[in-house]
């Protein structure tokens, strides 16, 4: 079970998705290998010998980053285990990137999303250790 964060066109000016106007239209963000290679720059020891599904491990936490089969990407998805170095790391791909993201709470935030992050990993305990029972 992972935490997970969608990356996508969002604009600029929306702090929270009820900002975003009911007529926008996502654009394309770039191609699979523009993607990768920006993300190279960030994690250069990123491995993305699979190109639709690329992984970063660091000592305490995974991404695994689902870009899927499409060459020019709308979306894509970071799927998060481990500690809040996680987070930062996203937060650097997307700067990087001039993206923006929607996680569990809405538009992505390197510090609100903390929090979230602490809150699920705390549940997804819970329901692992209780469903063992």
């Amino acid at each position: 079970m992972s935490y997970d964060i969608f990356v996508q066109d969002i604009p600029k000016s929306a702090n929270t998705i009820e900002e975003i106007p009911d007529n926008f239209t996502p654009q394309k963000i770039g191609s699979r290998r523009e993607i990768i290679s920006s993300i190279l720059e960030i994690v250069p020891e990123a491995d993305f010998s699979d190109p639709t599904w690329g992984t970063i491990e660091g000592e305490s936490f995974s991404i695994e980053v689902n870009l899927g089969e499409d060459e020019i990407l709308t979306s894509f998805a970071f799927h998060v285990n481990g500690d809040n170095t996680a987070l930062t790391i996203i937060s650097a791909i997307l700067n990087h990137l001039d993206l923006r993201a929607f996680d569990l709470d809405g538009i992505f935030d390197p510090k609100r999303s903390s929090k979230n992050f602490k809150n699920w990993k705390e549940y997804r305990d819970f329901v692992i250790n209780n469903s063992e029972t």
